[in-house]
């Protein structure tokens, strides 16, 4: 089994509901769900919400202390927006400055992957075999499944804490 992070989407918002009970009752020898949750973008593109969560990891009923969360996290946080790594027109610089980044990130791609008043999965996962999460999501409930390394996001994860830690103290300064 390799630890993943993945973003599903799907067309129907409410198809994510599904999907979130379908892919929870279904995990097994193909895959095992450490922290799952339905996140839904705002119609303005400038917002996430958390509507659901569910850790199996560590139990904990609160979605900011797990991994997920993190990522949830920096993705709603006052970091992200500010340097416009996820919505940069939110401070003035608009799309042709958040195109001239050099590096995109795991954040970039769930922005980029959850739409404008579109709800989402995120998922951090143990998976051995792709079939049965692509038979899921993509044939039977009709969606879009991007998988990511968990160390590479892990490691980006890391990299935002400490650019938040970072500005933070800055502004202390």
């Amino acid at each position: 089994m390799v630890k993943k992070v993945a973003v599903i989407t799907f067309e129907q918002s409410s198809t994510a509901y599904e999907a979130f009970s379908k892919i929870k009752n279904s995990q097994g020898a193909a895959y095992t769900i450490k922290q799952f949750a339905v996140v839904e973008k705002n119609e303005a593109g400038t917002r996430f919400t958390v509507k659901d969560y569910l850790d199996l990891e560590t139990q904990n009923k609160v979605f900011t202390d797990g991994f997920i969360g993190m990522i949830i996290g920096i993705l709603v946080g006052p970091l992200g927006i500010l340097f416009g790594w996820i919505i940069g027109d939110l401070v003035g610089m608009g799309r042709s400055a958040a195109s001239q980044k050099k590096t995109r990130t795991i954040f970039d791609e769930i922005s980029d992957r959850i739409t404008a008043g579109q709800t989402g999965l995120l998922m951090y996962f143990d998976e051995g075999d792709e079939e049965l999460l692509d038979t899921i999501v993509k044939t039977q409930l009709h969606g879009e499944i991007t998988r990511f390394d968990y160390q590479t996001v892990k490691d980006q994860v890391e990299a935002m804490k400490k650019e938040h830690d970072k500005a933070e103290k800055e502004l202390k300064a």
